[in-house]
């Protein structure tokens, strides 16, 4: 059985996972407030990443 390409850990996730890669997070916005997230982004009032989650 194949699996899709997402299923797959590639190089970013193992090095994550392996403390070798660090992704600094500012923000966190639902979903349903991503039009938020993306005024926020254009009025650069963040410097760092904007994750939306569900």
């Amino acid at each position: 059985m194949s699996r899709s390409a997402g299923a797959r850990p590639n190089a970013c996730h193992r090095r994550i996972e392996a403390g070798r890669l660090r992704v600094d997070v500012q923000e966190t916005y639902p979903l349903a407030e991503a039009a938020e997230a993306h005024r926020a982004i254009e009025a650069k009032r963040t410097t760092d990443k904007i994750v939306l989650v569900p």
